[in-house]
């Protein structure tokens, strides 16, 4: 019983032609790329790229805000409640502190260029390349057209000319 399982699973090659495998090639090929150019227009429509920046810099945003809030507005609240305005100054509260808002400022600035540079400013150049490719093949589609509707109007005249009948003209004799 397992010999019958076992021939029926066979596959026989024989019955395959280099044609037919190139053929499947090829359509799959097609289909691969209509898959990756669909990821690409969905990328490049800005939505999703646009979020994710936004996502970063609001990422950089809330770092940047919790800094100045524990090395500047923190300190005074404190001293503030405190009613000792010596505090802020005898331990030096507030100096002590701007290193850390310097280093909160350097850092959102940095991640701030590194997304400007690494995302939007080539992504920007990518669209602008992929506008200008869509203007191109609207502009050869255009001339492409115009040639094809010139092929048929001489086509067109071509055939008339083919469709009447031949006139012989007498030429007036001097």
């Amino acid at each position: 019983m397992k010999e019958g399982i076992v021939k029926s699973s066979k596959v026989n090659l024989s019955n395959i032609s280099a044609e037919s495998i190139n053929q499947t090639v090829r359509t799959t090929a097609k289909k691969t790329a209509g898959i990756f150019k669909g990821f690409r227009d969905f990328a490049l429509r800005g939505n999703a790229i646009e979020l994710a920046v936004g996502v970063v810099i609001g990422a950089a945003l809330t770092a940047l805000v919790k800094v100045i809030t524990s090395a500047v507005i923190q300190p005074i609240i404190n001293a503030v409640v405190n009613w000792n305005s010596d505090y802020l100054f005898e331990k030096n509260v507030i100096a002590g502190n701007i290193s850390l808002l310097v280093g909160g400022l350097v850092t959102f600035i940095i991640t701030m260029a590194a997304v400007y540079f690494c995302i939007v400013l080539p992504l920007n150049k990518l669209m602008e390349v992929t506008q200008r490719q869509k203007e191109e093949e609207k502009a050869a589609s255009k001339e492409i057209a115009a040639n094809h509707e010139e092929e048929l109007l001489m086509e067109i005249r071509d055939l008339l000319k083919a469709a009447q009948p031949k006139k012989i003209i007498n030429s007036p004799k001097k």
